[in-house]
């Protein structure tokens, strides 16, 4: 949903027009409930990116790109070093282990840290050249409608933000039951959209009878053709695993 299909489900469910409720009020109302909707969780699966950094000549650290959430960081790779994934300490283990004094010529990275919103590769080194590095893992929405205008997030999440204007809304006009009820159902919509959205990939169920023909996901190798209950016309008899 874009910000005026919510202003006009707004208005239809509220009963109001945009003299009694400004358009710019259900925006705030949407960015206030976008915000605290996507506080939910680190890692929406709409929210998956990858990013190339880049540690500048005379660096030892790379600034992270705006978009990046670090508790959201899943991995890290050293282009310089054949791309091999690097493992995240801890930053003050890092300094610990390593030191603070930056060696004066390229150190292949074996870990790296996030501090202040910089990627540390260690163990510190200044080089001649650029350093590349890749991060794979979960953006921030920087602002609450993207550049085409709908807003970024799961579709199933658009549903319930209505919902929390539609609450603030009765709460301008000191509704109080109406206000708890949609605020309810924003929690609630949040609560099953976000169940539905994180539920992790699973396997198909098995089918221990029928025609594998039929039976997509299921290879060819594992279905006895013919076996135990089957016959000639390439009906299977028992999956075997």
């Amino acid at each position: 949903m874009n910000l005026s299909e919510i202003q006009n489900y707004v208005w239809r469910q509220t009963d109001t027009t945009v003299a009694d409720l400004p358009g710019e009020t259900i925006a705030a109302y949407v960015d206030e409930g976008f915000q605290r909707t996507i506080a939910a969780e680190n890692r929406w699966p709409s929210y998956e990116a990858q990013w190339e950094i880049t540690v500048p000549i005379g660096q030892f650290r790379a600034q992270l790109p705006s978009d990046v959430n670090p508790p959201a960081i899943m991995s890290a790779a050293d282009f310089d070093g054949g791309g091999q994934p690097l493992p995240q300490v801890n930053h003050e283990e890092a300094e610990s282990r390593w030191g603070l004094s930056p060696a004066d010529h390229l150190v292949l990275s074996v870990a790296y840290s996030v501090w202040a919103g910089y990627f540390f590769p260690w163990m510190l080194c200044i080089g001649d050249a650029e350093r590349k590095f890749y991060l794979r893992g979960y953006r921030k929405p920087l602002v609450t409608f993207a550049s085409n205008g709908q807003v970024d997030a799961d579709p199933r999440l658009h549903l319930p933000l209505c919902h929390y204007a539609i609450a603030l809304a009765y709460a301008q006009q000191e509704d109080d039951v109406l206000e708890s009820r949609y605020m309810e159902r924003w929690a609630g919509g949040v609560e099953l959209a976000r169940k539905a959205i994180m539920d992790p990939a699973r396997n198909r169920p098995i089918v221990m009878y029928g025609d594998w023909r039929n039976r997509r996901g299921v290879p060819f190798s594992s279905v006895l053709s013919g076996g135990r209950g089957g016959g000639d016309d390439g009906v299977a008899g028992i999956v075997q695993i």
